[in-house]
């Protein structure tokens, strides 16, 4: 089996996004920009055509509202569509390019299975480190964004055997 580049530990599991999703913070950013470049355009044309104004800030404005709409709606696809995951022996980690982040197995507290109500048996497994106590008190989180099986990921992180789906994915 493979190794990985950066710890020299022998691959246990590596994958990508299957189906990609915008999160729901960026989607209602990109509602809120619509919305103002829509009513600040509208706005935009009646002042020019009752005050016969100069309307060039608005439209500019407008403009700009509907390029953060669309950055909101498509960065996060973009982004999301080069991240690769992987497991190793003692290691959780994400990578795009040259950035990566990594997580200890044997250190993640809990996880989190979000699962994408659109496709079934594709959801998000969120990884989190609680540290309660102390000056260092925290919570790192690694997310692993629309993977296939996202508790079967997760018994293999936890170093158990995955069980075979039972069913159509709808139910757990």
């Amino acid at each position: 089996m493979s190794r990985d580049s950066l710890f020299g530990e022998r691959i246990v599991w590596q994958g990508r996004s299957r189906a990609l999703s915008v999160p729901f913070a960026q989607k209602i950013m990109a509602l809120v920009a619509v919305v103002a470049a829509a009513v600040t355009l509208c706005y935009a044309v009646v002042v020019a055509k009752s005050l016969d104004v100069p309307v060039g800030g608005m439209v500019l404005f407008a403009g700009w509202c509907a390029t953060i709409a669309l950055a909101a709606w498509r960065v996060p696809l973009w982004w999301r569509s080069q991240v690769e995951y992987t497991v190793t022996d003692r290691h959780v980690i994400w990578r795009r390019g040259r950035i990566r982040r990594s997580i200890d197995r044997g250190a993640v507290s809990y996880a989190l299975v979000r699962w994408n109500p659109r496709v079934p048996g594709v959801g998000d497994l969120v990884l989190v480190r609680a540290v309660p106590t102390g000056a260092l008190r925290r919570t790192l989180k690694l997310t692993l964004s629309d993977v296939v099986g996202p508790d079967r990921l997760w018994a293999i992180v936890r170093g158990l055997t995955p069980s075979a789906p039972q069913g159509d994915g709808e139910r757990s």
